[in-house]
């Protein structure tokens, strides 16, 4: 059945429309140096989809039929208006610069990475950031066409989610009559893993679409953070659809119901034992309780210093207030992750716990900011590792790990190694840290229950192997050494 879909889209009546644009746009460009992109022809975008989706029915994607023939029976009444308003009206924006018309990817890395004065030695009058700004208009311009619910795309989009909740409610249902706890986990990563691939895929194919729409317009490739911004615009129109994130959501914690558990039960053995931010090994200057206290004490009589009397009691009584817990707002700002829907959302409020973090720090040494010397809390990557699984240990949050997961699946690689995503990748090198320390190390000594599921992990890795050695006090120590 799927075979003959392929024959019944090719003979659109839009391609007419489409040729014509593309006649239009040639006659328009005709005195300019970068004619009409690449001289190909435009594709029509529904064709596109179309071809997409009969191509997954073919490979036993069931859900893709249903959407084919939603799409194809649709009548996008309203599609030519949004075409004549961006064509027309904001053609300009459609050319690059001259410099751009080739394809050294030398000096396409080079455009990315440069800044607004060394632009000006490869570009003249500041050709680069002139059509920079026009990308972002052109951005603007896209936003406000995808935010209005007759847009084709935002059409597609909604049909999409129509068909697409269907099919992971189906698979929710059947993960959870499964009555065996490990079969269940396995079969939920492999429905994660699927459902996310056909996600993301469906998404990058009517981005594509889009560009289609838009006559392959001012190339993205050539500005990076403009084309991430297009890409998290995409992504916002899928996940902004609640029933969308809620089930997609649900799926990512059965994925990782299991590892949720022992790490819980991790974390509440750390708890136990008491664990603060000294014996996590924080240096005394971030710990901000007693023991920077202690330092800032030292630090005022070594210097011979003269603080107001008002400063030194905030510096000696600040920790002592009741219910007083070190990064106390930083935790409560990652406990916030439920609040947010989008990917980009959530990796934006991890960096902004990250900056929060700083704050704390700054707000504790305020009344020796003047003193200091420069760069005396300046903090690297390995001490903002520490601090992070303490917030981890105390924010009592069991669904973080979800969260990384959907934020891990669903953002960009661009966006994970920009600023934005540091923090990100700071958590989750947290959470590898929080996994490895011992229990008994900080004072509790029922960790037996943990330690055998952790033992299995390990004996299954034919690189690793635990040595176990018995000190003078005859107490057991567990070591773990790589071969």
């Amino acid at each position: 059945m799927g075979e003959t879909f392929s024959k019944e889209i090719i003979n659109e009546d839009n391609q007419e429309y489409f040729d014509l644009i593309n006649k239009k746009i040639k006659n328009e460009n005709s005195n300019q140096t970068n004619e009409n992109s690449n001289g190909k022809k435009r594709k029509y975008w529904k064709n596109v989809i179309l071809h997409y989706l009969d191509k997954q029915y073919k490979i036993g994607i069931d859900w893709a039929l249903e959407l084919f023939n939603l799409i194809k029976k649709t009548k996008f009444n309203n599609e030519q208006k949004f075409l004549d308003l961006f064509i027309w009206q904001k053609f300009e924006i459609r050319t690059k610069p001259d410099c751009l018309n080739n394809n050294n990817n030398k000096n396409i890395n080079k455009i990315n990475n440069m800044s607004t004065s060394s632009s000006k030695s490869l570009f003249s009058k500041n050709e680069y950031e002139l059509n920079k700004e026009k990308l972002k208009e052109y951005i603007e311009i896209f936003k406000e066409h995808l935010n209005n619910k007759e847009h084709p795309i935002s059409i597609c989009i909604k049909l999409f989610i129509e068909v697409f909740t269907k099919e992971i409610e189906y698979h929710l249902n059947d993960i959870k009559q499964i009555s065996n706890n490990n079969e269940k986990y396995e079969r939920a990563k492999l429905v994660s893993e699927a459902i996310t691939q056909q996600l993301v895929f469906f998404l990058f194919k009517l981005q594509k679409c889009f560009y289609y729409m838009y006559s392959n317009v001012l190339p993205f490739k050539y500005f990076e953070k403009e084309k991430e911004e297009f890409t998290i615009m995409f992504s916002n129109q899928f996940f902004s659809n609640k029933k969308l994130y809620y089930l997609v959501f649900q799926l990512c914690k059965l994925a990782n119901e299991s590892e949720v558990d022992n790490f819980q039960k991790h974390i509440n053995n750390l708890k136990k034992g008491n664990i603060h931010p000294k014996n996590i090994n924080i240096n005394d200057k971030f710990t901000l309780d007693n023991h920077t206290e202690k330092i800032q004490m030292d630090f005022i009589i070594k210097n011979n210093l003269m603080i107001d009397e008002e400063k030194l009691i905030f510096l000696k009584t600040h920790y002592k207030e009741e219910n007083y817990i070190p990064y106390q707002s930083s935790m409560n700002l990652l406990k916030n992750l439920k609040n947010y829907q989008t990917p980009y959302d959530k990796i934006k409020l991890l960096y902004s716990m990250g900056k929060n973090i700083i704050d704390n720090i700054m707000k504790i040494w305020e009344p020796l900011q003047n003193n200091i010397p420069k760069n005396y809390l300046s903090i690297d990557g390995d001490e903002l590792i520490l601090i992070f699984s303490y917030i981890i240990i105390y924010a009592d949050f069991p669904d973080l790990l979800p969260h990384l997961f959907f934020i891990k699946n669903f953002t960009t690689t661009d966006t994970k190694n920009s600023m934005i995503g540091y923090y990100y990748t700071t958590i989750e090198a947290s959470i590898i840290h929080i996994k490895d320390l011992v229990e008994k190390d900080y004072g509790f000594e029922q960790y037996e229950i943990y330690n055998q599921e952790k033992n299995k992990n390990i004996n299954s890795n034919n690189n690793e192997k635990k040595i176990f050695q018995n000190n003078e006090s005859n107490s057991t120590r567990v070591t773990k050494a790589t071969i």
